[in-house]
């Protein structure tokens, strides 16, 4: 998630840098090697390479893709458990049962899986597929149509078992920050997904009056669901989130994000005293701070409201709330990169409430304006 809010905030130079970094690192959770990490790696280096259009970094980086793949197939047809250690367990991981287990022998067509301490398999097989997908389109640009075939067909077969053997059992917090965003749409189920993800979203981020409720601990979790419910089309359940989302006074006063429970974590240069030590501190909860995964998450999710990609064309303002569209109102974006090209647009409301549209793409890029919900 870091990584591809490196690109598109046009800091592709930097995302290189990660990406050749995990390259040849298949398992990096602190867990242990958990179940989602090829299918995540896959799908981070291929985006990489398909934003920046690198068909020979591609070519280069197609036996590190592989290596993902063969696990993907080993977990998909695993008869009994498969252990493995981590490359990057924290010290305390190293002596917790469970922490070198990758998955679970497979149930149906798809990964039986393990990752934090449990098995969300629909979160986890999303991640395979989406990898997958966007391998073989990596594997296109850098002209290895084998490859390429081989994984679009994997691609299919793993997306068709987690609609039909997964997808009823959606309802926890990983699934509905999984898809649409960032791993599609599984089967193509859109209203039956859309309605498992409204329920899930009504029951979980708000009050019974249509409020925010406050993800108290894992805060990537709370964006990514927004970020799901702008992309399903749910603009008013997205801005009941977003505005307390964005101002909420945990962590506004210092201007970043957090993880785990206020003043329970990590918090230097802030001056916590004996929570300074982070994980490593006794009955601590939080992580590091700035949480980057959240800040990329909500980089994402503010990027997208305004400019996101939809196949061959531009999708904008798919975000924007009914509440701006007032006579005079004035919105859009400068100079933002794109896997089509950098755009620049603003879109200005007339008195009469018409929203009239100015588009400086540098060329021919298709684009939709997207303002109905």
């Amino acid at each position: 998630i870091v990584l591809r809010a490196l690109d598109q905030m046009g800091r592709s130079d930097l995302a290189r840098i990660g990406c050749d970094y995990l390259a040849p690192i298949i398992f990096s959770g602190g867990f242990g090697p958990e179940s989602d990490n090829p299918g995540e790696g896959l799908w981070a280096l291929s985006e990489h390479a398909l934003f920046t259009g690198d068909a020979e970094w591609a070519r280069r980086i197609l036996p590190d893709l592989d290596k993902r793949v063969e696990w993907l197939e080993r977990m998909l047809q695993a008869e009994e458990t498969i252990f493995r250690p981590a490359d990057m367990r924290t010290v305390w991981g190293h002596y917790q049962l469970g922490s070198s287990i990758v998955c679970l022998p497979h149930e149906g067509n798809h990964i039986h899986g393990r990752m934090d301490w449990h098995s969300p398999d629909f979160y986890i097989n999303c991640w395979a597929c989406a990898g997958l997908r966007s391998a073989s389109k990596a594997a296109e640009m850098a002209g290895d149509a084998r490859r390429a075939e081989k994984w679009s067909r994997m691609a299919e077969t793993l997306d068709k078992a987690i609609a039909e053997e997964l997808l009823d059992g959606y309802g926890n917090e990983r699934d509905s920050c999984v898809a649409p965003y960032p791993c599609g749409i599984p089967g193509g189920e859109e209203e039956k997904l859309r309605g498992l993800f409204n329920r899930w979203y009504d029951e979980n981020r708000l009050t019974p009056e249509g409020l925010r409720k406050p993800q108290q601990l894992w805060t990537y979790f709370e964006a990514a669901q927004i970020h799901n419910a702008v992309l399903l089309g749910e603009r008013d359940r997205a801005w009941a989130c977003l505005d307390g989302f964005l101002s909420d006074e945990r962590w506004m006063g210092m201007s970043l994000f957090i993880e785990g429970e206020w003043n329970a974590m990590e918090m230097l240069p802030f001056g916590t005293g004996k929570y300074g030590r982070g994980w490593l501190q006794k009955g601590a909860h939080g992580a590091n701070m700035p949480h980057n995964w959240t800040a990329s998450e909500a980089l994402l999710l503010l990027r997208d409201m305004f400019v996101r990609e939809d196949g061959d064309r531009l999708s904008l303002c798919s975000g924007v709330p009914k509440s701006w569209l007032k006579p005079g109102a004035r919105f859009g974006a400068e100079n933002l990169p794109t896997g089509l090209g950098r755009v620049s647009f603003e879109c200005a409301v007339d008195e009469d409430g018409n929203v009239n549209i100015t588009f400086d793409e540098g060329g021919e890029i298709p684009y939709q304006l997207d303002l109905s919900n």
